[in-house]
């Protein structure tokens, strides 16, 4: 159901820059037992979201990561993007809640490849 909205909203605003809020880790980044410095990235999270970048889409980045570490995760986290050459508008906190009920929240994954399929007419394993 939720892709089906996601695919009927894509063709509504395909042509028109959007802002995009990506989540970093689980979406663009792996990592275990909340050691992010050491997160592994998904390459092909990452080169989809640098094509949108380079659409003209504004990229918005969000991040728990300062919840465990508070005084430095802004500047570590801007590097790391960095190193893996994210391209991004804004790096911001996420916001903190224990549920969340929103009708535009969708599962990371396909939205991902929902969104490629519909901005490029190619399947996913074509990113690259």
């Amino acid at each position: 159901m939720m892709l089906l909205k996601l695919w009927r909203l894509s063709n509504i605003y395909m042509k028109m820059p959007m802002i995009i809020e990506i989540d970093l880790d689980g979406v663009l980044f792996i990592n275990e037992y909340n050691n992010w410095r050491d997160a592994k990235p998904k390459i092909e999270s990452i080169n989809f979201v640098n094509w949108l970048y380079d659409q003209g889409h504004t990229i918005r980045i969000a991040t728990s990561r300062y919840i465990s570490s508070p005084d430095d995760w802004y500047e570590d986290t801007c590097k790391q993007l960095k190193q893996y050459g994210v391209k991004y508008t804004t790096l911001r906190k996420k916001n903190y809640y224990d549920i969340k009920v929103d009708d535009k929240c969708i599962n990371s994954v396909d939205t991902l490849k929902v969104l490629f399929y519909k901005f490029t007419d190619k399947p996913w394993d074509q990113l690259g």
